[in-house]
């Protein structure tokens, strides 16, 4: 499942999801390569998302696809990681 919300300056990853029987085949991977296709073609430079502190595999997951720390914070009570990552033009 991948859930991509538009904003004014960029495209916010809000949820990626892979059911537990399919992890480690590959499709969280393909799922953030689809959210850049789909950042391009809507013509947004950047992608955002957050993600709870704890949940580390996912945060390193995200960095080996390029994605970047931003901050770290509490959000809706929750706290969280904030990242990005750009696209090249």
């Amino acid at each position: 499942m991948l859930v991509l919300i538009p904003r004014d300056d960029f495209l916010l990853l809000d949820n990626i999801a892979v059911y537990p029987d399919h992890h480690g085949q590959g499709l969280g991977g393909r799922l953030l390569a689809l959210a850049d296709e789909e950042a391009a073609r809507l013509g947004y430079r950047e992608l955002r998302l957050h993600t709870h502190v704890t949940m580390t595999e996912n945060i390193a997951l995200y960095r080996a696809k390029g994605w970047v720390v931003t901050g770290q914070g509490v959000e809706d009570g929750y706290e969280r990681i904030f990242m990005s990552r750009r696209l090249d033009p």
